[in-house]
């Protein structure tokens, strides 16, 4: 049977005479306008470099030229493929890095395939195969279609990619995901392709492959980036972003030497414009008031004098100042947009003291060593090193986020430290001096007073500061970050890659001011020009471990009056000491690390129930929306016990609708799954919304003064992360117990526990307030009176809320049942100090301990 001719839909033509042109494109965002009657055009051999100030637009205009965000005005009109890398690329939990390379490589191989077909049917002598083998032979020529796949391998072995086409893309990182991206996109040679701050996951030898690949692309380029040293290697022009006297953005050419020189021009010449229409307005003000004066005041001098005439024509100067005040009006200069100017606070030192040492530590599978660290008061180093080589894994080791397996690290007693890690910790619906003031709160919990204002940083301006987290773009959060991390006035601050997605004037503000500071200061980065900023730093070379040989740290000391040093030698396994943890979890960018804190009270080594949920709750609050949203509801599968080790979160979305999505997340420990949930998400909006009556009067939330004694009575690991008591309301044989409990650590490192995940973490002890209830009203361990002893571990937990939580406080009134078969199941209503909540229950497997046999029917 004979197979019909396929044809592969490439247009050769089109591709001989790509472009892209933006004509005359605006949009707003949030009710702002972002991108103002912008055109601008890309044809082969055109490389456009786009720069501009964090939340100028930039990605937004990405998207529009891609077609994937529509404009409010103005056109694009698009000939030839396109290739869009986003800084972050949303993924479902099955697809792999195989299918994504095959949605790339589509057209090569479909001519591919249209070609063998071809050639089966001039051998068989069909009609019009002549026509039909010499399109296909155009279409897979022009498409280089034989290379395509050793163009991708080669691009993911350059930019130390996953080549395992089938590791999922959920399982990375958000770095490897853009390293196999745009390594995908690379390889499969597009007319034009438009790449968002593509250096930000690239270490010194993907950088020198980007370049290169950039400058031997035969099609046109657009690249956002904030790399000085990319654009200078390889932009034939830049776009600008920034305000300027006719709000309209400018096109540079001569690359970006040409950008630097030209943009100084003319922010030069919008000054002096504006002080000349000043000045002008300023003198024809004096002059209308010198003849208004006189026009009222009614005397004229002799007549025949030159101030009778001059007098006499007061009247029509009037008029004609009028005239050219209102022409200067029609044609006003707008004041020179101030940019924003960073301030580094004072950052104290601590005199003769060893800040951070870390001896001879190591990481298995993530930080190769031994690498000892030595960082004195006020002290510098720079660490570099292929991706893989465990830049950013030591980093938090310093912080004291991640324990070393291997040798020992001390941060001294008095030292704050402030991390600013590599991608942002969490996007979610609260604003920014929300989250700020958060943050300062929880300094002053533990003992900061000295912080700083975050309007005194220059990071943000008074606009940003009020809008969603969500509604900022990646440089505006970067931003956010690390005023974050400067907030208490930090004695160490550990930058990872600080340059990425942060604007051009900002890393030249931050370098020149590190100068100035006492605090001891650790920089990893890749970025060319801060390497060559920060040249008389010593420098931490790591390397990455090749197989079967040894990881190096290589020290590269240059002789700087501030101390830092590196050591290698034999790896030796050593007690490691911490200061006591102050959170749950610590977040080193890729895995949830527990502490001590999260310890349960069952199992050796595993997480108590509440931080599984607070996981659970925290993921899901963070996975990307492009709305506000907040999670009304949270239902957690417990499927195993999690261990005490580093635990891999992975979120995806089920439905995105226009009001309401629904995120499911899941808690690895390695490969085995433990946790899995599923979040409903609202869309937001303000409501006018009568009070519901209450049945009964709101309970009232206890006092610091006035608590009870621990729900277990001991300290387990788990119980000490937090702070409640128990308020039975009267008789404690009452069928429906109410306990109050409050989170007295954060759930994450540095990060400002939200109210629902709050709700969510506490959530844990539905079942356990009326068995505790029990345990008091019988005086002993016993879950009913005949003293049977019990235990119950969660299997599943669901959580509603209809209103964010007041206070820090929540009350659960619950009712549990127990079955003869061991199964338990509760249900509770949850309060706070304004009263109703939601709603929580809980399903339970219960055991008798020592194999004690269960006849309890309900527990009270």
């Amino acid at each position: 049977m004979r197979k019909d001719i396929d044809v592969i839909d490439v247009d050769v033509r089109a591709r001989a005479r790509a472009q892209l042109v933006a004509t005359a494109v605006s949009i707003e965002r949030g009710g702002r306008p972002v991108l103002v009657d912008l055109s601008v055009s890309v044809t082969p051999g055109t490389r456009l470099g786009v720069v501009g100030e964090n939340g100028r637009g930039k990605s937004t205009l990405l998207h529009i030229l891609s077609g994937s965000l529509q404009p409010d005005e103005g056109s694009v009109t698009r000939v030839g493929s396109l290739g869009l890398a986003e800084q972050e690329l949303e993924v479902s939990s099955s697809r792999t890095v195989g299918e994504l390379i095959d949605v790339e490589l589509a057209d090569a191989r479909a001519a591919l395939r249209a070609l063998e077909d071809a050639t089966v049917a001039l051998s068989e002598g069909r009609d019009g195969s002549d026509a039909a083998y010499a399109a296909a032979l155009d279409a897979a020529t022009v498409l280089d279609a034989w290379d395509a796949d050793r163009r991708v391998d080669l691009a993911l072995a350059e930019l130390s990619a996953i080549s395992d086409r089938t590791r999922r893309l959920s399982e990375m990182s958000v770095g490897e995901r853009y390293r196999v991206r745009l390594a995908c996109l690379l390889g499969a040679d597009h007319d034009i392709l438009l790449l968002d701050e593509p250096t930000n996951h690239l270490d010194q030898h993907g950088l020198e492959f980007l370049t290169t690949a950039l400058r031997d692309h035969a099609g046109g380029v657009v690249v956002v980036s904030h790399d000085r040293a990319l654009l200078r290697d390889v932009a034939t022009k830049i776009l600008d972003l920034d305000p300027t006297r006719d709000g309209r953005a400018r096109v540079y050419g001569e690359g970006y030497d040409g950008y630097v020189t030209g943009r100084a021009a003319e922010l030069l010449r919008w000054e002096q414009e504006f002080e000349q229409h000043r000045a002008e307005e300023a003198r024809l003000a004096d002059g209308l008031s010198a003849a208004q004066n006189r026009l009222r005041s009614g005397w004229r001098p002799p007549k025949g004098t030159g101030k009778h005439q001059r007098a006499t024509r007061a009247p029509s100067l009037v008029r004609a100042v009028n005239r050219r005040l209102d022409d200067l009006a029609d044609h006003a200069v707008s004041r020179p947009v101030a940019p924003l100017r960073f301030h580094l606070p004072e950052l104290p030192a601590l005199p003769g003291t060893t800040v951070v040492h870390a001896d001879r530590v190591a990481v298995e599978g993530r930080l190769d060593g031994p690498v000892t660290v030595t960082l004195e008061s006020g002290g510098r180093l720079l660490v570099t090193g292929p991706n893989g080589a465990g830049k950013s894994t030591l980093l938090h080791v310093l912080a004291g986020r991640l324990r070393p397996e291997e040798g020992t690290i001390s941060i001294a007693p008095a030292a704050r430290v402030g991390v600013v890690a590599q991608e942002s910790p969490s996007v979610d619906t609260r604003r920014v001096h929300d989250v700020y003031e958060g943050h300062l709160h929880e300094l002053r919990y533990r003992g900061i007073d000295d912080t700083v204002a975050l309007a005194s940083l220059g990071l943000l301006s008074s606009a940003d500061a009020g809008r969603r987290l969500a509604e900022l773009s990646m440089g505006q959060q970067r931003r956010l970050d690390l005023a974050l991390a400067l907030a208490g006035r930090p004695h160490l601050l550990l930058l990872d890659e600080p340059t990425n997605h942060l604007s051009i004037a900002l890393v030249d503000e931050l370098t020149e001011a590190f100068d100035a500071s006492g605090a001891a200061i650790v920089v990893v980065t890749h970025d060319r020009q801060l390497r060559r900023d920060l040249s008389d730093w010593p420098e931490l070379a790591l390397e990455r471990r090749s197989p079967g040989a040894p990881t190096r740290a290589q020290p590269h000391d240059h002789r700087a009056s501030r101390s830092a040093s590196a050591s290698c030698g034999h790896q030796t396994a050593l007690v490691v000491h911490s200061d006591e943890p102050s959170a749950l979890f610590r977040f080193d960018g890729e895995h949830l690390v527990p502490t001590a804190l999260s310890k349960g009270p069952w199992y050796e080594g595993t997480l108590h129930g509440s931080p599984m949920l607070a996981a659970m709750a925290w993921a899901a609050e963070r996975h990307p929306s492009d709305v506000p949203r907040e999670v009304v509801r949270l239902t957690v599968d417990l499927i195993r016990a999690a261990p005490l080790s580093p635990l891999r979160v992975v979120t995806e979305t089920l439905h995105a609708g226009k009001s309401l999505d629904v995120v499911d997340a899941r808690l690895f420990a390695g490969d085995d799954l433990c946790v899995r949930a599923t979040a409903q998400r609202m869309r937001t909006t303000e409501l006018e919304v009568e009070p519901e009556p209450s049945v009964s009067e709101p309970p009232t939330p206890p006092v610091d003064d006035d608590l009870g004694e621990p729900f277990f009575g001991r300290d387990d690991g788990g119980e000490t992360a937090f702070h409640h008591a128990i308020d039975l309301y009267g008789d404690p044989s009452h069928p429906v117990p109410l306990a109050w409990f409050r989170l007295n650590v954060p759930v994450v490192e540095g990060e400002v526990t939200s109210g629902f995940v709050t709700i969510a973490t506490l959530c844990d002890w539905t079942y356990a307030v009326p068995v505790v209830a029990g345990h008091r009203h019988h005086g002993d361990d016993s879950d009913a009176a005949d003293g049977r002893r019990t235990f119950g571990i969660d299997t599943d937990t669901t959580v509603s809320c209809f209103r964010p939580l007041v206070g820090e406080w929540v009350g659960i009134r619950t009712r549990s049942l127990v079955g003869d078969h061991g199964a338990g199941v509760s249900g509770a209503e949850l309060f706070d100090a304004a009263g109703p909540l939601g709603f929580s229950s809980q399903s339970v497997l219960v055991r008798g301990v020592q194999g004690a046999p269960l006849t309890i029917k309900e527990t009270q």
